[in-house]
């Protein structure tokens, strides 16, 4: 979406995106993924546990996941719940391109089962910016509701050195038609450009 749709194009690569990302250390942040979630009055599905850094993997890890409220998110239309502090017992398992052909996690399903009490709601109203570490364990409940919870989630990562994106992600891109950096700040710009 923010590669092909005129609007989250300008949000994705607006100012405000920017400092944000430039607050967090990032010196050519990457998006590689962007997704507008509809949870529909009553109908909104659960998305699981998880771990972005699972499907979005550079080598340092860098993934971050900005997730924009664009309507009220509480307990009964499906709000995010984190669980906080779990990102430092690193990543559970990829989502990766298999040797043998396809797509598969490299591991068993974490069980996640035993923390549920410990998650805490991420209620926000419209317009919130919540902030995801790649490795922080997240969900959203179904959408019990009578009223819709729609949210957009753009994913980032770090593609300046050290940072490698694994070439064995799910998600890969044609050279005709590569990611392309919000900004780049990096030491090798710097220097290229200087010459």
């Amino acid at each position: 979406m923010h590669d092909l749709d005129p609007t989250f194009s300008a949000f994705t690569r607006s100012q405000p995106v920017a400092a944000v990302l430039r607050s967090l250390g990032f010196q050519r942040p990457l998006p590689v993924q962007s997704m507008y979630i509809f949870k529909q009055p009553s109908i909104g599905g659960e998305v699981s546990p998880h771990q972005d850094s699972s499907f979005l993997y550079t080598d340092p890890m860098s993934c971050v996941g900005l997730w924009l409220a664009l309507e009220d998110a509480n307990r009964s239309n499906g709000c995010l719940w984190g669980l906080k502090g779990i990102h430092k017992q690193g990543l559970s398992r990829r989502f990766r391109r298999l040797p043998q052909g396809g797509v598969g996690f490299d591991g068993p399903a974490p069980d996640w089962s035993s923390l549920m009490p410990d998650f805490e709601p991420i209620e926000c109203s419209a317009g919130t910016l919540v902030l995801l570490h790649g490795e922080n364990v997240h969900y959203s409940a179904e959408n019990t509701s009578p009223v819709s919870r729609h949210s957009w989630t753009l994913h980032v990562v770090e593609s300046a050195a050290p940072y490698v994106w694994a070439p064995d992600n799910w998600a890969q891109r044609q050279p005709e038609r590569p990611w392309t950096p919000l900004y780049d700040s990096s030491s090798s710009s710097s220097s290229s450009s200087s010459s």
